[in-house]
């Protein structure tokens, strides 16, 4: 029960991932499918197939920005939940060791493949117009991008301060990096007292978030770390959990379509000045708001209630959910090259707009995904491998003299 429920959260990770990769396809191919998450004034659909597909659940499908939500509540929830079955901090002091390592390097080798792109010119964003996809997409790889930028900007600029001009979407690795150093350190302190370590971390979440929609990102590696403590009720209470996941799955699904003018008349909470203002009518935060308390409902659901588990941890979610960080990490490159180049050849040859972007899907996600698979291997897994050596060196037993105790299979 335990496994399938681990599983489970694997699972709902790689739909989440999935979901991104569909939605960064869509919002470039058929930007009217953005448009219920980015209002654009006059936009009228190209299709009659894209009146369909914005009635849920065909939206989930794409809905890049409530995925973003689930990976954060997530790693919430498995990077504490070694310390909360036990109260153990030399976890906590290993998990944060490692944690550099672990994001940064795969993210390093991505951006890297995003400069050898287009450094041989294998980017087609430049070509946007001719292909008649989305008006913003020449603005992606514009301008020049020197080698030691790149490396800086895949080992410092991005991981710390979100600058990822090559890899749009890594920008969610500086909260994963800083949230989850930041959620270490306060359970570390105040994880015997979950009162003062909400307040806590509530605090420095607004700070960090700039009191602006940053705020519910780290807000939900909070969250995510608190339904530890709520597990237990969670399993003996399947029948709420199974609501909570179902409440859940509305919040993610949420955008500004017309079918959720309900849940878009509720008033939302002015924090100011110790917090956002949630109530200025900013459609962004809105919308974040309710991805964020959907998220945290849908890991909750997944967790507690054994008919959601068993729909995350079948086969095909649970292999998407062991490439879906590489997944994650590739696929803006290979849609900026691969995708749009398809396209782009497909027309040159006389195929419509609408069969070369079926034609560029297909091939685009056939791509990302034996590509990621092979990234996985020989790239993510011994980063962990890696990772995993830094956070056991850091919590080795220390002498007397805060000296290291010899290991002589280590060799120290």
């Amino acid at each position: 029960m335990t496994k399938n429920k681990d599983l489970a959260l694997e699972g709902l990770r790689g739909l989440a991932c999935l979901a991104v990769a569909i939605g960064h396809f869509t919002y470039i191919f058929f930007p009217y499918l953005s448009n219920d998450f980015r209002p654009i004034p006059g936009i009228q659909p190209a299709y009659r197939i894209e009146r369909v597909l914005e009635y849920p659940p065909f939206s989930l499908a794409f809905g890049a920005d409530a995925a973003v939500s689930i990976f954060f509540v997530l790693s919430g929830y498995v990077l504490t939940t070694k310390y909360f079955r036990n109260y153990d901090t030399i976890s906590l002091q290993g998990a944060a060791a490692k944690r550099y390592v672990r994001l940064v390097l795969p993210c390093f080798v991505s951006v890297m493949f995003s400069w050898i792109i287009w450094r041989v010119g294998l980017t087609f964003s430049k070509d946007a117009l001719a292909i008649h996809v989305a008006g913003w997409v020449p603005t992606v790889y514009a301008g020049n991008f020197p080698l030691f930028d790149a490396i800086f900007q895949g080992l410092i600029a991005g991981p710390f301060f979100g600058i990822f001009t090559l890899n749009w979407p890594l920008w969610s690795i500086q909260v994963e990096l800083i949230g989850s150093l930041l959620l270490f350190g306060m359970v570390a302190a105040l994880g015997r007292h979950p009162f003062w370590l909400v307040v806590w971390f509530l605090f420095f979440a607004s700070v960090l978030g700039y009191q602006g929609i940053g705020t519910l990102y780290y807000i939900s590696f909070g969250a995510g770390a608190m339904l530890n403590l709520a597990r237990g009720w969670l399993r003996r209470n399947e029948q709420i959990s199974l609501i909570l996941a179902v409440l859940g799955v509305i919040g993610v699904a949420f955008n500004h379509f017309y079918l959720y003018r309900a849940i878009q008349a509720i008033p939302l909470p002015n924090l100011a000045p110790f917090g956002p203002n949630f109530a200025n009518g900013a459609l962004e935060m809105t919308e974040a708001w309710w991805h964020t308390i959907g998220a945290i409902l849908l890991v909750a659901g997944a967790i507690g209630s054994r008919q959601v588990a068993t729909v995350f941890a079948t086969r095909l979610p649970v292999f998407l959910g062991k490439v879906s960080f590489a997944v994650y990490i590739l696929h803006w490159p290979i849609l900026m090259s691969v995708a749009l180049g398809a396209a782009w050849a497909a027309q040159r040859v006389g195929i419509a707009f609408g069969f070369s972007a079926l034609i560029a899907c297909i091939i685009y996600l056939a791509v990302v995904f034996a590509l990621a698979t092979l990234f996985e291997r020989y790239v993510d897994r011994p980063s962990i491998k890696l990772a995993d050596l830094i956070g056991a060196r850091a919590t080795l037993p220390r002498d007397a003299n805060a000296e290291l105790v010899p290991d002589n299979r280590a060799g120290l």
